[in-house]
């Protein structure tokens, strides 16, 4: 429904007006697997082309969301970062590949289905595993990102710490590790 026509409806409701809607509603199933499709394109690299740094986002949405903060925003920044990085005629050492997912809300389909056909696995890599130096994704909403989670060695978050500083008066508070299944204590799996 149109924000206008929604105002609308509100405005009548509001005054006590009763409303009487007619829906046309025309329902369409779709095969299993094609409804979904990443959008992923790339600036080659120069002398080390085969090393891929990686901006992400997805363009799906939230069932209750409007699209626009879960994740038209996080799509957007990346899209503008790969804008002016072509409008400045920058010519990156590595390639860098954006990629825009699709049914992540519905169990992060898109990112996965891309990893397992270009990355593999730590134990069941596929060419590229070795080629990504790094993945860069946006999906905390609306407003300027205020700090960055990282997964990786602790050395990383400090690198991107130390990278993001000069944003601190914009707001930016930081990086922190992350944990994920892989990091272990005393035998014992972080989630």
């Amino acid at each position: 429904m149109r924000n206008e026509d929604y105002g609308r409806i509100s405005r009548l409701v509001g005054d006590g007006t009763a409303v009487t809607l007619r829906l046309n509603i025309q329902n369409i199933e779709y095969p299993e697997g094609a409804t979904a499709y990443n959008a992923v394109a790339e600036i080659p690299g120069s002398d080390r082309k085969d090393e891929i740094v990686m901006l992400g986002a997805h363009y799906d949405s939230w069932h209750d969301a409007t699209g626009a903060t879960d994740n038209g925003i996080g799509s957007s920044m990346m899209l503008e970062a790969v804008r002016i990085l072509a409008a400045l005629h920058i010519k990156p050492r590595r390639t860098i590949r954006i990629a825009l997912w699709s049914g992540e809300e519905q169990g992060l389909l898109g990112s996965l289905a891309y990893v397992q056909q270009h990355f593999g696995s730590f134990e069941n890599p596929k060419p590229e595993y070795s080629k990504l130096d790094a993945y860069f994704n946006i999906d905390s909403g609306t407003g300027k990102p205020r700090g960055a989670g990282v997964f990786g060695p602790a050395g990383a978050a400090d690198m991107i710490r130390e990278a993001m500083m000069p944003f601190a008066d914009w707001g930016f508070m930081g990086a922190a590790k992350k944990r994920q299944p892989s990091d272990r204590r005393d035998g014992q799996h972080f989630f």
